[in-house]
């Protein structure tokens, strides 16, 4: 992951692997226990998705494989919250996705600026000016945001 890129969706969006590496190492060095962490709740293979779950141990919003290997009826609201997470641009309904998904940490990397609308990405500095989310990471390819708990 040092020197590695791979495209996606196309060879216009290449990725570059070390920016997700160093966050990862980051999780690693400064985080215990088990917090979840929102990333997009994308498949592995192409997407190279849940770099953080797979990588770092913690868990994650969807699990690899959950949509091939459960009914909708089990994970189709979950995996629509996940969605909803990243695109949706109402701070009251980030919070209220937060507790109920219990985030504690959002990571916003090369993929997840790929897929989500920018407004929905930008609601995340909104809520660390709001002080309802801190900076605990970031380098030129990601940021990680911390949940500030009430």
């Amino acid at each position: 992951m040092t020197v590695g890129s791979y495209a996606w969706p196309d060879e216009s969006n290449r990725m570059q692997l070390v920016y997700d590496y160093e966050a990862i190492n980051w999780f690693l060095e400064h985080v215990s226990g088990t917090p979840v962490v929102a990333e997009a709740p994308l498949p592995y293979y192409r997407e190279f998705g849940l770099k953080v779950a797979s990588y770092a141990g913690l868990p994650t919003l969807l699990g690899a494989h959950q949509n091939e290997q459960r009914h909708d009826w089990q994970v189709g609201q979950r995996s629509g919250n996940a969605d909803t997470f990243y695109r949706t641009t109402d701070l009251d309904e980030t919070r209220e996705l937060i507790a109920k998904l219990h985030i504690s940490y959002v990571y916003v990397g090369q993929l997840e600026r790929t897929i989500y609308p920018e407004e929905g990405l930008a609601k995340f500095e909104e809520m660390r000016a709001f002080g309802h989310l801190a900076l605990a990471y970031q380098n030129p390819g990601v940021k990680i945001y911390e949940v500030l708990r009430d």
